[in-house]
């Protein structure tokens, strides 16, 4: 496992997994407080329809400054996740009657 320091502010990483997509990736946008970061609370948010992760990351900065609290914003791309079943309901089938994907390539995980 490699480490990973956020810097103060707003900012985005890569994650890697095999879950993740054709990829094998995905961008994670984040925001940490200036101080008080021990005791943070840590808040994933899921965006949505729209895809647009970084705007709502943007959108929850004032009050995660606010209350002390860490963003983590993954962003679920359309190119990775192209439709109701890759995102919403975590790649388990691929459609309709399809087969269930082996449990290594749902997403569901990708936020534990």
């Amino acid at each position: 496992m490699s480490r990973f320091q956020m810097e103060a502010g707003k900012g985005s990483f890569q994650f890697s997994d095999p879950a993740t997509g054709t990829r094998q990736h995905m961008r994670v946008f984040y925001f940490r407080p200036t101080s008080g970061v021990k005791a943070a609370r840590i808040v994933i948010a899921m965006h949505g329809l729209d895809r647009a992760a970084s705007d709502f990351r943007d959108v929850l900065v004032k009050r995660a400054d606010e209350y002390g609290m860490i963003i983590l914003v993954p962003e679920f791309d359309v190119e990775a996740f192209p439709d109701v079943y890759a995102y919403n309901y975590g790649n388990v089938r691929s459609g309709p009657g399809a087969a269930v994907a082996p449990r290594d390539h749902w997403s569901f995980g990708i936020v534990d």
